[in-house]
């Protein structure tokens, strides 16, 4: 018997199904990506040099999978900074405009809709960080509509709730919304709704919330 078949059937007795099990006894989806063996593109990923020198970088992560397209993986960072407020490498010459608070509801949202109770591990204490109420960030985290949301937060959440369920956003919800945002914050909420969505496509793909 080999070690993977040992904990399949390890895994059964303890109650998985054997889809379940086979999943979990698979391991990764995606070989880990250590530095070492990682091509002069992949370490010239300005993010990645940077996570690399810090000892941050997982290989088994997100910024690991985004490798197998460094070009992709510097792109989509670009776009980031663009659009999350709290993306580290934010340029200072046009830095995003939508605050924190209301950004970090719109991927709790997302975290949420697609069932990766992981992205709360990080988003959450930074929702906090920015002023969003702990009550909100539970809220959010079980799919309900939080109470005692302030004006802006409850038209970004309506806002976002029908931009996600309905793949549209009615007049209403969107005169709520401009009464608070910019045109340019509207852009870049559905810009960091659609980068962060990609993110958790990603993840999901690769499993990470198991691994």
């Amino acid at each position: 018997m080999t070690l993977k078949d040992f904990a399949l059937r390890l895994a059964v007795a303890g109650g998985l199904t054997a889809s379940a099990a086979a999943a979990q006894a698979a391991g990764p989806r995606f070989e880990p990506l250590t530095p070492e063996r990682m091509t002069p593109a992949q370490r010239a990923v300005p993010a990645i040099a940077a996570a690399i020198e810090a000892g941050r970088y997982g290989p088994s992560g997100y910024d690991a999978v985004m490798l197998r397209n460094p070009g992709l993986a510097g792109a989509l960072g670009a776009v980031a900074a663009k659009v999350y407020p709290g993306f580290p490498a934010a340029g200072t010459d046009d830095p995003p405009t939508l605050s924190l608070g209301l950004a970090e509801i719109a991927i709790l949202w997302l975290a949420h809709e697609w069932d990766f109770p992981a992205m709360f591990r990080s988003h959450g204490p930074a929702a906090l960080k920015a002023g969003v109420p702990q009550a909100t960030v539970d809220a959010l985290a079980k799919g309900r509509r939080p109470a005692g949301m302030s004006a802006d937060q409850a038209a970004v959440y309506d806002f976002c709730g029908e931009l996600i369920r309905q793949h549209r956003v009615s007049d209403a919800a969107f005169a709520r919304l401009r009464q608070h945002l910019s045109e340019r914050e509207v852009v870049d909420l559905v810009a960091l709704m659609g980068t962060y969505t990609n993110s958790l496509m990603i993840l999901k793909v690769a499993d990470i919330d198991r691994h």
